[in-house]
């Protein structure tokens, strides 16, 4: 399985002498990437295959 990288910022506290305060941290995730859908690849391959004949056989 692939992963994409991204940074999402979530918000935490700090706390300096006794004072807190909300602060945005960021961080990095590894996010799954979806596999390919091979039906709509296979459907464009034909549908080029289709159309490249057609334009071969009307020329």
């Amino acid at each position: 399985m692939k992963f994409r990288i991204e940074t999402e910022e979530y918000p935490d506290s700090h706390t300096v002498d006794g004072v807190t305060a909300q602060v945005t941290r960021t961080r990095r995730v590894a996010v799954p990437v979806l596999p390919r859908d091979v039906d709509a690849l296979a459907v464009r391959a034909v549908v080029g295959l289709v159309l490249g004949l057609t334009l071969v056989s009307v020329t």
